[in-house]
């Protein structure tokens, strides 16, 4: 398995891996039903929020992937089996346009859960990340279902962490109980909740708001990080 900065090409497989999680969880599955992984509707518009993400000149979005090779898959051309999406966005939450808000027409029809999902959660970051300075978020976490538990998901995580510990910045998240576990695990702490209402109606998902402090001390320079650096941050200082 290797991890590694998405590429447009990989903009399907990207929205496929996101979409197959989310529709058979119990947690997402009241945004994302059963047939989204099917549903036109659904696959554009996770692809319109993650499409800025595949742009190697991007600034302020970055898809990685956990990608398994031919012989770990068993099918040519390996297999993408994890995505995490990294916002790092240094401007406040109201002002990172198609990075935090639905895009223009999506709360219309089947998708209107999945745009009120992504409002709330920038509506969540203001209240409870404002008060820390440049922090790396972490948009998106989904892992095949058939590929779970065999630590994709962790790793992704860990390389967001060390990327950003090494620049000095915090790590935010927004998630659900199953994901409080795995960040718990890492070193989050809890800031609190953040109520989400399902369809306008009265149900709500409640997620909680996790912050990790920047690592203090000095990590060892990767080829990743090294990469992380170049697309981010364009020449590094030593």
């Amino acid at each position: 398995m290797r991890i590694r900065p998405a590429t447009p090409a990989d903009l399907p497989a990207v929205g496929d891996v996101i979409l197959e999680a989310m529709s058979v969880d119990p947690e997402w599955m009241p945004f994302f039903p059963r047939g989204a992984r099917q549903d036109q509707e659904y696959i554009k518009f996770i692809e319109s929020i993650l499409k800025p993400g595949l742009d190697p000149k991007s600034q302020d979005l970055l898809v990685t992937v956990a990608e398994l090779s031919d012989e770990e898959s068993h099918q040519e051309g390996g297999l993408i089996v994890a995505v995490a999406a990294w916002d790092m966005s240094l401007a406040p939450v109201e002002d990172q346009g198609s990075c935090s808000v639905a895009p223009e027409g999506a709360v219309r029809g089947g998708t209107g859960g999945v745009a009120a999902l992504v409002n709330a959660a920038a509506q969540g970051r203001t209240r409870h990340f404002d008060r820390y300075d440049r922090c790396m978020h972490l948009r998106i976490m989904a892992t095949r279902p058939h590929n779970q538990k065999h630590g994709y998901a962790k790793a992704l995580c860990e390389w967001g962490i060390d990327a950003a510990g090494r620049r000095g910045m915090g790590v935010t998240v927004l998630t659900g109980p199953r994901g409080y576990i795995l960040f718990s695990d890492l070193g989050f702490v809890d800031l609190g909740p953040c109520p989400v209402r399902v369809g306008g109606g009265r149900e709500e998902l409640v997620v909680k708001a996790m912050f990790l402090a920047p690592e203090r001390k000095p990590r060892r320079p990767s080829f990743l990080g090294s990469l992380f650096g170049h697309v981010f941050f364009g020449h590094v200082s030593p």
